[in-house]
């Protein structure tokens, strides 16, 4: 190499750039984004999610959807005609089924879920639990094109937002991709 001090000073300029972009990001984020720095004690785990009750779990998956960017509306707690959360993003409205269950979850959710599309007028419909489906809820899903989010899934979508203490851009940037991703 030439000259060391060319090499040297457009490394220096080029870390300079990126601790301010990440700077300003993170100024610049409301309190609550999946870019925000998160303490450990606020952070989700399967584990806390399989101790929620059903409307607990519904309160989350609110939260979680709304740090995905969607408006999310928690149903009434009875006569809900099948959704328990109402989401809309760019103008699609997604009817949520939500069941945090010990045990798999079979074709009941997928039927509620399905009745619900027609009565919100819905253009999605998804059944998301801390659990998995069974194969007959997996067919009847097919066939009516509802959106199954199984434990693995969750966990993913959890990972995404609390993530622990790491912006998203460094992620990102800096750490290996994981499959999945």
């Amino acid at each position: 190499m030439e000259n060391p001090w060319i090499f040297l000073s457009v490394f220096i300029s080029l870390l300079i750039v990126a601790i301010y972009s990440t700077y300003r990001q993170l100024k610049n984020t409301k309190e609550g984004s999946p870019y925000a720095m998160r303490p450990l004690e606020v952070q989700f785990s399967i584990d806390k999610v399989d101790k929620m009750s059903g409307r607990q779990f519904e309160h989350f998956l609110k939260t979680l959807f709304e740090e995905k960017g969607y408006k999310a509306t928690v149903t009434k707690d009875s006569g809900d005609y099948g959704a328990d959360l109402i989401l809309k993003k760019r103008g699609k409205k997604t009817v949520v089924q939500a069941k945090c269950y010990s045990s798999s979850i079979g074709l009941s959710a997928v039927q509620q879920v399905v009745a619900a599309v027609s009565f919100y007028k819905a253009d999605e419909a998804l059944v998301i639990t801390n659990n998995y489906f069974t194969k007959q809820a997996k067919a009847l899903a097919n066939a009516n094109k509802v959106t199954l989010i199984d434990r693995t899934k969750l966990c993913n979508m959890m990972d995404e937002i609390y993530a622990v203490s790491t912006p998203r851009f460094l992620r990102n940037f800096f750490l290996p991709i994981r499959s999945g991703d």
